[in-house]
């Protein structure tokens, strides 16, 4: 009790309410970032903005115009594409 009296107050640890059981984990995880991404400040949400664009300019417009589907437009059958895979990765280099 000499604690209390000097003002001290003990730490509870369990503070947090407990995680339900039968929330499925891929459920805390988009919980979890979702409370994040609300508790963050503006330019850090604008941050994520122009992070999210680049990621779609990279990967789709520059696939759809930088990177024809050479394979499909080469060869007629999943056979012919299959066997120039395998001609290629296997030809010796002299």
């Amino acid at each position: 009790m000499l604690g209390f009296a000097l003002g001290y107050v003990p730490v509870k640890f369990n503070i947090v309410r407990p995680m339900n059981k039968c929330m499925s984990l891929l459920r805390r995880v988009f919980t979890f970032y979702l409370d994040g991404f609300r508790d963050m400040p503006r330019w850090g949400k604008q941050l994520w903005v122009i992070i999210i664009l680049k990621i779609f300019i990279l990967f789709f417009v520059f696939r759809l115009f930088f990177f024809p589907n050479y394979l499909k437009s080469n060869f007629d059958s999943d056979a012919d594409r299959s066997m120039h895979v395998i001609q290629r990765l296997t030809e010796i280099i002299n």
